[in-house]
Parts: structure tokens; C-alpha cells; sequence
């Protein structure tokens, strides 16, 4: 092989050397370009997200809501009276019955997450 023919094909090793490179740049280029747009359709989701809740901590009621309830004095008094309560050990589970109701109203299960 002339010296010529060598360096040929050393150049020709060379190039189809950075050829693979340039390959393989370009399959790392996609990958990192997939997983951006995937990034970024999850950044939207949860800005998505965090915006309703934000809007729902914004509607839920306030302390001024829940204090403004009224006792209902002849409601629960007939509560009572209705059900035979006369123990007030029984007149205090039932109120406490009914306050556990009225929260629940105000914040429905489904609408309380875990931690």
C-alpha cells in the first residue's frame, strides 16, 4: 500500500469516525429536544393545576362564612326534643352531629386531600 493509499484511508477512517459522532449528536439532540417539549407540557399542566387551585382556595368559604352560621335555637331545640334527648351527654353528640354535618356541607370530602 502506497502512502498515499494509507493516508486515504486514514482520512477515511477519520471521517466516518466524526460521521458516527455526528450521528449519535444528532440522536442526542432529539432526545434532549423530546424532553424538553415534554418538560414543557408538564410545566402547562401545572400551572394548569396550580391556577385551579388557587381559584378554588379563592371560592372556598372564609372564617367570616363559616361564623356567620346562626344558631338556631328552636331548630336545635326541637332537634332535641324530636329525637327524646334529655341526657346532655346525648344533647352534646348530637350537636356534635350536626356541627360535623354543616362543616361537611361547607367542605365535601372529595374536595379535602390527603397529605
Amino acid at each position: 500500500m502506497s502512502e498515499k493509499e494509507r493516508l486515504e484511508s486514514e482520512v477515511d477512517s477519520i471521517i466516518a469516525g466524526l460521521e458516527r459522532r455526528i450521528g449519535k449528536l444528532k440522536e442526542y439532540n432529539q432526545t434532549f429536544s423530546d424532553m424538553n417539549l415534554k418538560l414543557a407540557k408538564n410545566n402547562t399542566k401545572l400551572k394548569e393545576e396550580r391556577d385551579a387551585l388557587i381559584q378554588k382556595m379563592a371560592d372556598a368559604p372564609t372564617v367570616e362564612d363559616i361564623e356567620s352560621i346562626e344558631y338556631h335555637v328552636q331548630g336545635m331545640g326541637c332537634g332535641l326534643e324530636d329525637r327524646d334527648i334529655i341526657d346532655r351527654y346525648d344533647a352534646m353528640a348530637y350537636g356534635w352531629e350536626c356541627a360535623i354535618g354543616r362543616v361537611l356541607e361547607l367542605f365535601p370530602p372529595e374536595d379535602i386531600e390527603d397529605e
